[in-house]
């Protein structure tokens, strides 16, 4: 059976709601959304951070999700959806987000390999 996320917090409400008196429906949904709210906003964040959140777990950025982005960056600068500056500006964070991973500090293969299979730079 699927929940929505609103009858869940409805169940649970109804489950804890009598320790709480001084909080209504309206003010526990919040409460509870808070968090992945916070995760969320820090996701669109440009420097793609590590979050960690008591009781949740670390929720952090994969290899994947980086080589796909510069990819995407290539893409756009290519189909002109962006300017140079731009497209230099994501390169340059999201190499310095790669610098930082131990997924790649152990790869053999460079920036460009993985990003781009026909070793085409941009400049």
């Amino acid at each position: 059976m699927n929940y929505e996320p609103d009858e869940l917090i409805k169940e649970y409400f109804k489950q804890v709601g009598d320790q709480y008196p001084d909080i209504d429906l309206r003010h526990f949904n919040q409460i509870v959304r808070a968090p992945f709210r916070f995760i969320a906003k820090c996701m669109a964040m440009d420097n793609l951070p590590t979050i960690l959140v008591k009781n949740l777990g670390k929720f952090k950025v994969v290899k994947a999700t980086i080589v796909k982005l510069l990819r995407y960056n290539r893409v756009d600068f290519r189909e002109k959806r962006i300017d140079k500056d731009e497209y230099l500006i994501r390169e340059a964070g999201y190499k310095k987000i790669i610098a930082g991973m131990d997924d790649f500090k152990d790869s053999k293969n460079t920036i460009i390999e993985l990003v781009d299979n026909t070793n085409t730079i941009i400049e």
